[in-house]
């Protein structure tokens, strides 16, 4: 790949597949000095594996590579690019995968409230608040259908009465919740939503000359990535990245340089530090 720059971005793991590390400042400031004074090839190829990290050092390193390496941008996943790592995938022009290769819903985690040693999704918190008060609009219509047909209540008042006492009930539930957190977790979906949102319409999705059409795509993208996946931990493969998701994938098997970069993942695999660096 006479063309081609070869960057690692490899974050440890234990043996149970955990990672050590995740993505954070550090990086940022690590991959700007290594490109500031850089003699930089045409294109780039970014040999990544990680479970995600800060989603604002994600772009930020996306940004820092993408004003030195302007015409392509290629990311391997040698197995995981999870949450912020899939974020950074989405601002490549391209996306190499294995069958063994993974992307992650873009649902940001963050510390659980009541354990620091844990994490939560941000999706998780937001449904769980949603979840409330849908449950709470459903059995206000429902009991004021009842008022109205047994007791011959009008219409706005039987809602009124089902109200309140939906409210009485309901409320205690609303009192637990952590309205700060809330807003917290809604503002890491919409963050990683206009951020994934820039980057299709900007690399992925260029190829639709369409606007209207390119933004439909997209849209429903987002959404799926967001909002559509049970799980933080789903492991989002190649076929569905590519189907699905319609993302540009290429075939692992299909590149000569596949095995050498394997081989160099696997080295570092039960490492204890980050490895990012050119090859």
């Amino acid at each position: 790949m006479v063309d081609t720059d070869v960057l690692m971005m490899i974050y440890p793991k234990t043996a149970d597949g955990d990672f050590k590390h995740e993505i954070n400042q550090e990086d940022e400031r690590t991959i700007y000095k290594l490109v500031r004074n850089r003699s930089c090839k045409t294109n780039l190829l970014i040999c990544l594996d990680t479970g995600g990290g800060s989603a604002y050092s994600a772009v930020k390193i996306m940004d820092i590579l993408r004003s030195k390496y302007t015409k392509h941008i290629s990311i391997a996943v040698m197995e995981e690019a999870k949450s912020s790592g899939t974020l950074m995938c989405l601002a490549a022009d391209s996306i190499v995968m294995d069958y063994i290769s993974e992307l992650g819903p873009l649902d940001k985690p963050l510390p659980h409230p009541d354990d620091e040693t844990a994490t939560i999704s941000a999706l998780d918190i937001v449904r769980s608040l949603d979840a409330i008060i849908d449950t709470a609009k459903e059995k206000q219509l429902t009991l004021a259908m009842r008022l109205t047909k047994k007791f011959g209540l009008k219409r706005d008042r039987a809602v009124e009465l089902a109200g309140k006492s939906v409210s009485d009930l309901i409320s205690p539930l609303l009192s637990k919740q952590d309205v700060v957190l809330y807003n917290r977790a809604l503002r890491l979906l919409k963050m990683a939503e206009v951020y994934g949102t820039g980057y299709l319409k900007k690399y992925s999705f260029q190829w639709i000359k369409s606007d209207s059409l390119r933004e439909s795509v997209v849209n429903n993208i987002m959404r799926r990535l967001i909002w559509e996946y049970p799980d933080h931990n789903f492991a989002i493969c190649r076929d569905e990245a590519e189907e699905i998701l319609l993302l540009s994938i290429e075939k692992a098997e299909e590149k000569p340089y596949w095995p050498e970069l394997w081989d160099r993942f696997i080295k570092n695999f039960d490492g204890k530090n980050k490895v990012i660096e050119f090859i």
